[in-house]
């Protein structure tokens, strides 16, 4: 808690001024306001004015996000079956911020004992709709788990739990590797791992392909990426 001299003397050195609650920044004297209006120094090296974080050499590049479609939801909660509109309701409160899968919907449905046949009516309708999209659900989280440092295997094995179509995913992971998303981040995930390892020693070799095999990289992909890191090594020590 900053002392009342302390909060004194900075009026002395600034002046009064009249702004926001909130995080406030005070270039003449390096201070920074926090929640309850207590003066909260910048710690030692902290920048006041940060540069935002510069993109990794060679990392995979954020897609830019298409927008979302305006939904126009229609379906009525109040039909006259009691049990349709249970299930309508529920698939409400699944869908209220967030997307899922039609196979994660349907799972959540069936734990709350709906009947099957008002199950999938629902689903239809939530598909009209736009509220369930594999398709859109797909897409992003191929982009999101390519710039992560995930593999092609664990992506698909990923999104077979969550009951995306085999094709979909395919069609994905192929637009990724020949973007040569999936590759660069082979090498941005090793880089990040082992760049301070000696990958000389075969022992420490061998565990950094089994890791990498592990992100869901193949073989071609875990050594061309360590050959990669191994070269900017020999290059840092010239």
């Amino acid at each position: 808690m900053a002392k009342r001299s302390d909060i004194d003397r900075l009026k002395q050195q600034v002046g009064t001024f009249e702004a926001p609650i909130g995080s406030v920044q005070l270039p003449e004297t390096g201070v920074r306001y926090d929640k309850r209006g207590n003066p909260k120094p910048l710690q030692s090296g902290q920048d006041e004015h940060p540069e935002p974080a510069a993109r990794e050499p060679g990392a995979p590049r954020r897609k830019r996000r298409q927008p979302e479609p305006e939904l126009a939801f229609t379906t009525d909660l109040f039909v006259a079956d009691p049990a349709e509109r249970s299930v309508l309701s529920a698939c409400h409160k699944v869908l209220a911020g967030r997307q899922v899968t039609e196979h994660d919907l349907r799972m959540k449905l069936r734990k709350d004992e709906h009947d099957e046949e008002l199950i999938e009516a629902a689903i239809d309708k939530c598909r009209a709709a736009g509220l369930v999209d594999d398709q859109r659900y797909a897409t992003a989280y191929v982009d999101s788990r390519v710039r992560r440092g995930h593999g092609a295997q664990r992506i698909r094995q990923d999104l077979a739990r969550r009951g995306i179509d085999r094709m979909i995913v395919d069609v994905l992971l192929a637009e990724a590797k020949e973007d040569g998303g999936l590759d660069a981040g082979a090498i941005v995930a090793a880089r990040k791992k082992y760049a301070r390892v000696d990958l000389s020693d075969r022992a420490m070799q061998a565990k950094a392909v089994r890791w990498l095999l592990s992100r869901g990289y193949s073989s071609a992909q875990a050594y061309e990426a360590l050959r990669e890191v191994q070269g900017e090594q020999a290059e840092s020590e010239e």
